[in-house]
């Protein structure tokens, strides 16, 4: 097993310096200095691979760490063979056409979201700007689909720009606060790109009066099944802005806090008693005994206290009695994208002190969380998806909605359970020989989107997202009770 490190917890004060790490990968701050070169060897298939090359806290056995770079080196060589003469990675197109009606033909398929999502993967797996998939891959992207037509593809798309923004280059979070804004995109217009695809996203919102997003393709004049937000859509768009938080590409405080609004009413209002796993609270300044790191200081309540409980509440795509009990109830993919929209969209508040933020009652939102994670640990499951059952189930794609999740929380258990080591033993048993993976339970073109959810899942690629390791959002002391951080 690998050392771990005792990740400390943070004062609020503090939260002031983090703004520049929120950029989706890497392990904490990755703000990055002018005068350092991206090392030349990495995005190597050839090299080695693992999902931390820098995530020395992983309590990752040493035999799971290497199968996990080896199954990623193998993924990111399938990747890039398997892009298109054109540059693209092929169209996305579902089993039946969306919102419902008869299959024409015409519907539109998205053109510009796996390849963004491509891109994106690749770049997280450390390839390089110029490695020539690519590069090639940009170049299909600029010259047909600069701005697309689709808020989703809008948010993968301003992911996968982001993400060229010096990505293999920190410095220390001290540091931070006077690079916020500052980091630096490669010659270009890579940041009046990312710009225009922040500004296009806002609008699309804005446009269907809503307080979330759904696929809102421009020339669609009919509302879908449930209404034109859906919480998968929202999760996406939070990501994205996000990581252009990072670049100092801004959003306005009012549309976080209603992504926080829209996100806790797609979760259901009760749920059973769940009690939060507890340890017992280890000798101070000793390792023997009680939790080890991986737990980040979650502790047993104080001697005569009681366990907390929560309720297990889970979250829905689009929370409705008239939608499919898939889409309708809340399944584990969706539950892991609620908890992911409001820790994204809590932390640039509560960087920022907002006033909206205030007044808020912080106490319904932390208890959201709280019991969203309550429901992932009763319903829990190292490779399905919980509670989904249609044709679309996502397995993988639900992988990559926990690990976003729990590394913006900044969390390696859930409950008990490390579901990093969980849920990579499934990945890497799962991989074929050729390096892609196929779950037949992902839309088409399903190879592709499941093995780039499934190397997002294994490099961990939203890490450090969040600069500190606690649910609660910082503080000087070790909760006093089995809060976890």
């Amino acid at each position: 097993m690998r050392t771990l490190r005792r990740l400390l917890p943070i004062s609020l004060p503090a939260l002031a310096l983090a703004l520049a790490s929120v950029v989706l990968g890497g392990k904490t701050t990755p703000v990055y200095a002018e005068d350092e070169k991206p090392d030349p060897g990495m995005g190597d298939p050839a090299a080695p691979s693992a999902p931390g090359d820098d995530d020395a806290d992983d309590d990752v056995p040493q035999s799971l760490d290497q199968k996990v770079g080896a199954a990623i080196n193998k993924g990111v060589a399938w990747l890039k063979q398997r892009q298109l003469p054109d540059g693209s990675w092929g169209l996305v197109e579902g089993n039946r056409l969306y919102g419902g009606g008869e299959k024409t033909g015409n519907e539109y398929k998205h053109p510009a979201g796996a390849t963004a999502l491509a891109l994106y993967t690749l770049l997280k797996c450390k390839v390089p700007v110029d490695d020539p998939y690519v590069k090639k891959g940009f170049a299909y992207l600029r010259s047909k689909y600069k701005i697309p037509g689709g808020a989703y593809e809008c948010s993968m798309q301003l992911l996968a720009v982001t993400a060229v923004a010096d990505p293999f280059k920190r410095v220390k979070a001290s540091d931070a606060q006077s690079e916020a804004g500052k980091v630096k995109f490669p010659a270009g217009d890579w940041r009046e790109w990312a710009q225009k695809l922040h500004d296009a996203l806002l609008d699309k919102r804005k446009k269907a009066k809503t307080l979330g997003w759904r696929y809102m393709v421009e020339g669609n004049t009919g509302i879908p099944p449930g209404g034109n937000e859906d919480l998968s859509s929202t999760q996406l768009a939070a990501l994205g802005l996000l990581a252009a938080e990072r670049c100092g590409i801004k959003t306005d405080s009012k549309v976080w806090n209603e992504m926080i609004t829209f996100a806790m009413k797609q979760q259901d209002d009760d749920g059973p008693e769940w009690e939060r796993a507890v340890y017992d609270r280890p000798p101070k300044g000793s390792d023997a005994g009680g939790p080890s790191d991986k737990d980040k200081g979650r502790y047993a309540p104080p001697a005569g206290g009681k366990a907390v409980k929560d309720k297990a509440r889970g979250f829905a795509y689009i929370r409705s009695d008239s939608l499919s009990a898939d889409e309708g109830r809340p399944t584990g993919g969706m539950t892991a994208c609620g908890i992911g929209t409001i820790m994204a969209a809590r932390y640039i508040l509560m960087k920022r002190d907002d006033e909206s933020w205030k007044k808020r009652d912080q106490n319904a939102v932390q208890q959201s969380i709280y019991d969203g994670c309550a429901w992932l640990d009763a319903n829990w499951s190292p490779f399905e998806n919980p509670q989904k059952k249609s044709e679309n189930v996502y397995h993988i794609y639900y992988l990559y909605c926990v690990e976003r999740a729990f590394d913006l929380i900044g969390n390696n258990l859930v409950g008990k359970r490390h579901w990093y080591v969980e849920m990579a033993q499934q990945l890497v048993g799962r991989q074929n020989e050729k390096g892609f993976w196929d779950s037949n339970s992902t839309h088409k073109p399903g190879e592709v989107l499941d093995t780039c959810f499934s190397l997002l899942f294994l490099k961990r690629s939203t890490k450090g997202g969040i600069p500190y390791g606690s649910i609660t959002g910082g503080g000087d002391e070790p909760p006093a009770d089995n809060r976890g951080r």
